[in-house]
């Protein structure tokens, strides 16, 4: 199952890569943890917008999401689009 929740972070990292403004750190998915601040500085705000959206994560800079066994592509991709309203 490890493994499984390992392409998944290597997935999400791919999906927030696509927003300029968020920058991978530590060299993209870490395990099942991808590690990322927004180059804009906005990270607080951001990270305030997912949680009022159901979207959570840890730490503050640079923040993180992780995979686990309730989180599968689907999960993902509704995290990404209801986050992605915030740089529209």
């Amino acid at each position: 199952r490890l493994s499984e929740d390992h392409e998944l972070a290597g997935y999400l990292c791919e999906q927030l890569d696509r927003f300029d403004d968020i920058e991978i750190a530590h060299g993209g998915a870490q395990t099942n943890m991808v590690f990322f601040n927004l180059k804009s500085g906005r990270g607080e705000a951001f990270i305030d917008y997912g949680k009022n959206r159901g979207v959570l994560f840890g730490g503050r800079k640079p923040a993180r999401m992780v995979t686990h066994k309730d989180i599968g592509k689907d999960g993902i991709d509704l995290a990404i689009s209801r986050l992605s309203d915030f740089f529209g």
